[in-house]
């Protein structure tokens, strides 16, 4: 049988089958065996499952339109509940978490580069993997290109490794981030950490349809590619989205009081890119300098994930801006506001996505700088 049994080219069984495993982990999440694991848990995790049973593929068209297009526009439907008052109140510990995580990863790798042997471009991969983990898969890129690592293979053992330490990462951030006895061990429930209010998303709430808040993402995120454009740096578009929306919905909330029902879509359209995330986790990928690379990657995150959680502590930041900023570090803007709006951590959606985008714009210098200083020690 030849496999994957679903083809890439396939794209809408690939959509169909994203959707029921989303279907699938919002009931599981329900279920008494399922519900100590979060609906994104369940999604990820059935994602890794499908894609290396050779089910569906690790790479298809349909992903990239999920990544490209949806993600994007689920921003500004999430974004309709960002009160800036409340996320300048709360929100900056979240940036306090970014920094403390940021700083957490420059350490780790550190102590990855004195633990891994990876041969002599190892002070490069070294500044690939401390930008991935500020930053995201746009930076391991342009710090590679920027150190002159022209070792094709090397490199594609170092995203697999990338993408599965990082999934297996979010796996556990988001298993630890709604557990009450961690968040007890940091001073205050989950709820009163940096909970908003309950979302006014249902379709009870908002007689009219999906089209209204649909129109304005689509507006918002063509505004804000066509900015990103003009100034010479497209992949920065996700920053103009996010500072639109904000600004929109600030400037005149009650006229978009009408959009928060599509509150909903956007978390499904994250939910989608929470399985493109786990489907991208190729394990067949992992052999021979691969395997060092995931231990380099694995210290990386382990030691991030100690300096977070020991200052976080230590500086009375909840568990909620920690799991946040460490997410929005290691992940991403995406993933980090869809933990967010999925624990119903409201007021750190926006906080979520702006450090995201803050960690893809010092990545580049950070891992460069790494690497170079990495590289002087030899």
């Amino acid at each position: 049988m030849e496999l994957p049994m679903v083809p890439a080219s396939d794209a809408f069984s690939l959509l169909a089958i994203a959707l029921g495993v989303v279907f699938v982990s919002e009931r599981l999440e329900k279920l008494r065996f399922g519900r100590y694991l979060s609906s994104v848990v369940w999604v990820i995790v059935l994602g890794v499952v499908l894609a290396n049973a050779g089910l569906v593929p690790h790479e298809a068209p349909a992903y990239t339109l999920i990544t490209t297009y949806l993600v994007p526009l689920a921003i500004p439907l999430m974004l309709v509940e960002a009160d800036l008052p409340t996320v300048f109140r709360k929100g900056g510990r979240t940036l306090v978490a970014f920094m403390i995580g940021a700083a957490g990863t420059l350490i780790g790798t550190a102590a990855a580069f004195a633990t891994v042997d990876l041969g002599s471009s190892g002070d490069k991969l070294a500044g690939m993997f401390a930008a991935t983990y500020i930053g995201g898969s746009m930076n391991i890129v342009a710090v590679a290109e920027a150190t002159e690592l022209n070792d094709a293979a090397l490199f594609a053992a170092a995203l697999a490794a990338d993408n599965l330490a990082g999934t297996l990462y979010l796996v556990l951030l988001a298993f630890l981030a709604g557990q009450s006895w961690v968040a007890r061990h940091f001073g205050a429930p989950v709820q009163q950490s940096a909970a908003g209010p309950e979302p006014r998303d249902t379709a009870d709430s908002h007689s009219g349809s999906l089209l209204p808040p649909l129109v304005f993402s689509g507006l918002i995120c063509a505004a804000g590619h066509w900015l990103a454009t003009q100034l010479g740096a497209p992949a920065f578009a996700i920053l103009w989205i996010t500072l639109l929306s904000v600004i929109a919905v600030n400037i005149a909330p009650g006229r978009f009081r009408a959009l928060r029902g599509g509150f909903r879509t956007g978390m499904l359209f994250m939910s989608l890119f929470f399985f493109v995330i786990g489907a991208g986790a190729d394990v067949s990928r992992l052999a021979g300098s691969a395997v060092s690379l995931l231990m380099f990657a694995g210290i990386v995150l382990a030691v991030h994930f100690a300096v977070i959680a020991s200052v976080g502590r230590m500086l009375g930041v909840g568990i909620a801006e920690l799991a946040i900023g460490s997410n929005a570090c290691v992940l991403g803007p995406g993933p980090a506001a869809a933990m967010a709006a999925g624990n119903r951590w409201h007021t750190l959606i926006t906080p979520a996505l702006l450090c995201g985008v803050f960690g893809y714009v010092i990545a580049n210098f950070l891992g460069v700088g790494i690497a170079w200083w990495l590289g002087s020690q030899g």
